[in-house]
């Protein structure tokens, strides 16, 4: 038995006490909106499209609008674009306000981020979060985008922008609340960013405008097995049937 609880946790365990789900919320989510309409995509932290990718095979006939402001993935994301007419790339960040805003570039770019990278995340992965540079990003409100681009809602939003996620849902409020059917995102159990929201913060909001959680994702933990963040699916249980 000792030597078989050892085998299980290696095969559940990934280096650095990351859980790999048994859940592929990539087969979850379309199943949770079969018979649904879902005809707009947004990708909040787009990077190189890669999870746009995979909403669109799940979904074909929607469009895919990535918003991403760090012009390192620019390229990347142009191509992409141009070999698939259904993604529409925004060189822009999701946030509470318009305007020029602060984006912290670090030594990885899958920690870049509005927002500042705190102590513990500095100190804990210090190869990943070192600041290598300062840029002003244009920045966007969800609400006044979606009304300025002429689109009737949103259907499934992902979001990945490090700690700024609960800002950019108060700043797609309005379309939250009247259209959306999913939501998956990255959420912190911990403040890994200065002024990023804690998982507890997100969910009221989310729960608030009629959203539930389905499942936790790829949780990530430090040394100890405190958890630090992890990725959530959430549903609109009034426009998914469930």
């Amino acid at each position: 038995m000792p030597s078989l609880r050892r085998a299980l946790t290696r095969w559940l365990w990934g280096k650095g006490c990351h859980l790999i789900s048994l859940e592929d919320p990539w087969k979850r989510l379309p199943a949770l909106l079969d018979g649904q309409k879902v005809s707009t995509i947004v990708d909040a932290g787009a990077s190189d499209g890669r999870i746009t990718r995979r909403l669109l095979s799940a979904f074909p006939r929607a469009t895919a609008y990535l918003f991403e402001p760090n012009p390192e993935y620019a390229e990347a994301l142009r191509a992409y674009a141009a070999a698939d007419n259904r993604v529409r790339p925004q060189f822009l960040a999701l946030a509470d306000k318009q305007g020029e805003l602060e984006f912290f570039q670090t030594a990885s770019r899958g920690s870049c981020s509005l927002l500042k990278p705190s102590a513990e995340l500095s100190e804990g992965f210090p190869q990943d979060a070192a600041v290598r540079g300062v840029r002003r990003v244009r920045a966007v409100r969800l609400d006044d985008w979606v009304h300025e681009a002429g689109l009737a809602g949103i259907d499934v939003m992902k979001f990945d922008i490090q700690g700024g996620e609960l800002a950019a849902f108060r700043g797609g409020r309005e379309v939250l609340s009247a259209s959306t059917q999913a939501v998956y995102t990255e959420v912190w159990f911990r403040r890994m960013y200065e002024g990023g929201a804690v998982f507890a913060e997100t969910d009221a909001f989310l729960r608030d405008l009629g959203f539930v959680l389905v499942n936790l994702y790829k949780p990530k933990t430090d040394a100890r097995g405190f958890l630090l963040w992890a990725n959530a699916l959430y549903v609109h249980p009034g426009r998914v049937g469930v």
